[in-house]
């Protein structure tokens, strides 16, 4: 699905809530020029450092050991690709994560797509946020969500509205 929109190629990616690393890792092994991936715990972050020693593209991956909500404004971005995929007990984390990446400067790009992963019994809550949906799948007990920061037009700055 990303690789259709062409947003995967030559761009930065920001992985959060990173587990073992594997969607930063996927995405360097399918040309992403660089990746960051935030995960609190430091053993944890061992086995995102030693998965990408395995899969060739230690020398593109930068690991955060710490939690989202302390990463993210002191990111170097901007980035143009962000997964999300917190622990299906932390849904409610989904929000508020959206809305510091959004009020963070230079952290994304304008036209930025940020994946984000919930429960489909449990989706998170959207509204109100700054987000403009471009695609929903549902994969059983898995809801995906791509999105993009909605820009204003209205007073033809483009700036983010957050």
């Amino acid at each position: 699905m990303l690789e259709a929109r062409e947003t995967v190629r030559d761009r930065r990616v920001l992985d959060l809530f990173a587990g073992t690393g594997a969607l930063g890792i996927e995405a360097l092994s399918r040309g992403a020029a660089s990746a960051v991936c935030v995960e609190r715990g430091a053993r944890e972050s061992a086995v995102i450092r030693e998965n990408a020693k395995r899969a060739a593209v230690a020398d593109n991956l930068t690991v955060l050991a710490m939690p989202v909500a302390r990463a993210i404004p002191s990111l170097d971005g901007p980035f143009d690709l962000v997964f999300m995929d917190p622990p299906y007990d932390d849904a409610e984390a989904i929000p508020a994560t959206l809305e510091a990446l959004l009020s963070a400067d230079g952290v994304l790009h304008d036209d930025a797509v940020i994946v984000v992963e919930h429960p489909s019994r449990n989706p998170a809550d959207l509204d109100g946020l700054a987000v403009e949906e471009l695609a929903m799948r549902r994969y059983g007990d898995t809801l995906v969500s791509l999105l993009t920061p909605r820009v204003s037009t209205a007073s033809g700055s483009g700036e983010m509205i957050a």
